[in-house]
């Protein structure tokens, strides 16, 4: 999924859906929203008043590198292939999948904006049962396109 690594394909994400009833969603908040009677997970990346600009394989934040150690690994590939530019309204949060080549999230929506009455809580915990199958034998597809993104990535940086 376009969460991974943070969250492989199959994972459960446990969320509180009492988080945003005082506080509101911050940079870096892994939410469970409503879109269409889809849900989706996704990472807070901008929140109301940020000016956000997807260019050249990074994204800066109000003029400045989003810096996304905290809660990536080391060496996670955030390139994202195309360029925009945002600037997220009252009351909404831009989100993007942890994944980004493979994720589909605001930067392609029609509606790039997640409305704060469309979240449903904000993810507390993940149960990994992607470690149950890869024990017996499954392998998610993250992994199977790691070495082509790591490929990818030597080739961009020539």
């Amino acid at each position: 999924g376009s969460m991974s690594p943070t969250l492989i394909e199959g994972d459960l994400l446990i969320c509180n859906r009492l988080a945003y009833i005082s506080d509101e969603p911050q940079r870096g908040d892994i939410i469970a929203f409503d879109s269409g009677g889809t849900v989706y997970v996704k990472r807070v990346v901008g929140i109301a008043g940020d000016n956000i600009e997807v260019k050249y394989g990074t994204v800066k934040i109000n003029g400045i590198e989003l810096d996304e150690s905290e809660y990536l690994p080391e060496g996670t590939l955030t390139r994202t292939g195309s360029s925009f530019e945002y600037t997220v309204p009252e009351n909404c949060v831009f989100v993007m999948g942890d994944w980004r080549w493979a994720s589909y999230d605001s930067r392609f929506w029609e509606e790039p904006y997640i409305s704060l009455d469309n979240i449903l809580g904000k993810g507390i915990f993940s149960i990994p049962t992607h470690k149950i199958r890869e024990y017996f034998g499954v392998v998610p597809e993250y992994y199977q396109y790691l070495e082509q993104e790591e490929e990818l990535q030597q080739m961009l940086e020539q």
